[in-house]
């Protein structure tokens, strides 16, 4: 099998199909492979037919496996957090983090969610929760009473109110 193997890499080396390339470390990632297209025969240096393969055009080949070893992954839930307090060091920053506010009321636990807030813990930043604004239009809409009765099973397409035109949210009259 071996030989069989090695007299087909000779013929292809032979047809200029491949080409050897040393290994060092100036050998790059990016190479441009000719695009495969038709196949002829030709006659080598022996007087042998052998097939070769037609240039039609050129194809960039880039090998990504060096460029993935470099890049930092995300794994966690709130990516590089010790990155990014280490960046705010020294300033005076808010984060608004509505997630945060229930991972430190949570009694029961799991262990993951204990060392993240473990984690977060070991951090003198002061994290703040503002509440989001209020839909001041469907609670009113909400509270509106309906005269009619009606089952829960039922779709009932009546507005209620249709002659509500403006609710007034604020200081404006």
């Amino acid at each position: 099998m071996q030989e069989v193997v090695k007299k087909e890499i000779i013929t292809l080396l032979d047809t200029d199909t491949i080409h050897p390339i040393a290994d060092s470390p100036w050998v790059s990632p990016v190479h441009c492979v000719p695009k495969k297209g038709g196949i002829i025969v030709v006659t080598n240096k022996n007087d042998e037919l052998v097939p070769t393969r037609i240039v039609t055009d050129w194809r960039v080949s880039i090998d990504y496996r060096k460029l993935n070893e470099a890049t930092a992954n995300d794994h966690f839930p709130l990516s590089f957090m010790d990155q990014m307090l280490e960046r705010l060091a020294g300033n005076k920053k808010f984060c608004f983090l509505n997630a945060l506010k229930h991972l430190f009321k949570k009694q029961d636990a799991k262990p993951r969610l204990i060392r993240w807030i473990l984690l977060l813990k070991e951090f003198d930043r002061e994290i703040k929760d503002r509440k989001g604004t209020e839909n001041v239009a469907a609670d009113h809409l909400s509270r509106i009473k309906n005269d009619e009765s009606s089952d829960d099973s039922e779709v009932d397409d009546n507005f209620p109110g249709e002659n509500l035109m403006e609710i007034n949210t604020g200081n404006k009259p």
